[in-house]
């Protein structure tokens, strides 16, 4: 797709300060989708780059107990992604039931927690594992392994849809004879409304192939910081438990020595930042299928990352790619707004209907979400549940019928004041 400079300007105009003081974060402003990995070769050698060959744990001689006493002093040396560390947690965890594993999966424990991850990391990378961690594959099984494992990572796209218009509206293309999708709203948390509504597509004998959910996402960070603390977001927990860590770890760069990130070297933890060029765009969002691997049975359902407008105060290193500042005075750190409120209603508008067109141009029908940016991000519930509420307005004849927005209450305070917002705006969940 080519750009005169009359609309290369028009674009410019409309994109949000942050991806013009960083435009290496984001793709070229050549394509509305962007498609990562190209060849099949790229994505096995992805994944491994976060295998870590100098640690040489002997993790078959140790046991869960000395695990666990060490973990507070020694955490940085047990690795998710690898391979020793990953070998341990199979052995810890192989022949669990789901219900076990959902259950460290809820663990306030950052030691549970990266045994679980690990051992998930381990199912969505590894083709000498299935889908429940064991590991007694013949060559034909392990082949199909493979193949599952690439159709998943190869789904992934990139969608930045700064490139349609200046506008935040929904040229819709797909039709169908539902007007307007049911909204509800929740109590649950992300993968348990996901696992109510395939079971109810299942025993109606319907397809549920369809099924979509947001993932809300770091731009910059991936899946947050799921590799460097127990991590209480969203993102973090369906991390936890899916194949969306590999997916979108694909894309980024394991920063292991701690010369190579100034945050690392303060905080003595390894991140995990996209690569030049694939940073979640403000308004677009990446899109691919994922599979659930601690539901029990397991299931597929699409993932649209979105990274909502940042609104946390700047903090230098740790938190220095919010947008806070280019919305607030006194360099983010006032509670007054420094634009028109329009401009920036308008900037949170456009992360919510970017998730729309994603889904409406993937055929989505049943879409998963939440408070968006009501948690660490800052974002007012109320507000944020209007503009939901105007963005889903624009969906007629569409593919979509249901959007749910699980919202879980883990935090009472904010997360009470998210539910009743959506509440407010939305209807509860049907009985």
């Amino acid at each position: 797709m080519s750009h005169t400079t009359e609309q290369k300007t028009e674009i410019q105009a409309f994109l949000p300060p942050i991806r013009l003081r960083s435009p290496e974060f984001y793709p070229p402003i050549t394509s509305t989708i962007h498609v990562f990995p190209t060849t099949t070769e790229e994505i096995p050698r992805n994944l491994l780059t976060y295998t870590n060959s100098s640690l040489k744990l002997a993790m078959q001689r140790e046991d869960l107990g000395s695990y666990l006493s060490s973990f507070k002093s020694k955490y940085e040396k047990y690795d998710l992604h690898e391979t020793n560390f990953q070998d341990f947690s199979l052995k810890c965890l192989r022949g669990q039931s789901m219900s076990k594993l959902r259950q460290l999966s809820q663990s306030h424990n950052h030691a549970d927690k990266r045994l679980l991850r690990a051992f998930v990391y381990a199912i969505s990378t590894r083709s000498d594992l299935d889908w429940f961690g064991q590991d007694f594959l013949s060559p034909v099984q392990q082949s199909l392994k493979q193949e599952q494992l690439l159709s998943l990572h190869l789904s992934c796209k990139l969608y930045d849809w700064a490139l349609v218009s200046n506008k935040v509206d929904l040229p819709l293309t797909k039709s169908s004879s539902i007007l307007s999708p049911r909204c509800y709203v929740t109590a649950e948390d992300t993968q348990t409304a996901l696992e109510r509504i395939v079971k109810r597509y299942r025993e109606n004998g319907e397809d549920e192939a369809r099924i979509g959910w947001v993932n809300f996402a770091n731009a910059h960070n991936c899946c947050g910081s799921y590799n460097t603390d127990y991590g209480g977001s969203q993102e973090e927990e369906v991390a936890t438990n899916s194949t969306a860590a590999a997916t979108l770890g694909a894309h980024a760069i394991y920063y292991q020595q701690p010369l190579d990130s100034l945050r690392t070297l303060l905080s003595g933890r390894s991140w995990v930042y996209y690569r030049p060029g694939k940073h979640i765009p403000p308004g677009g969002n990446y899109f691919a299928r994922t599979r659930f691997i601690t539901s029990e049975p397991q299931f597929d359902a699409y993932m649209i990352a979105a990274a909502f407008l940042d609104l946390r105060k700047y903090v230098p290193v740790f938190v220095n790619q919010t947008e806070r500042s280019d919305y607030f005075a006194m360099m983010g750190y006032s509670n007054n707004l420094r634009v028109p409120f329009e401009e920036f209603r308008h900037r949170l508008l456009m992360d919510i209907v970017g998730v729309l067109r994603t889904a409406i141009e993937e055929g989505i029908r049943v879409l998963v979400t939440g408070g968006s940016g009501c948690g660490a991000f800052g974002h007012d519930p109320f507000l944020e549940a209007q503009l939901w509420a105007e963005a889903i307005g624009m969906v007629h004849d569409g593919p979509l019928v249901e959007i749910c927005f699980a919202i879980y209450q883990t935090h009472p305070i904010n997360r009470d004041r998210a539910f009743s917002a959506f509440e407010k705006q939305f209807s509860p969940e049907p009985k």
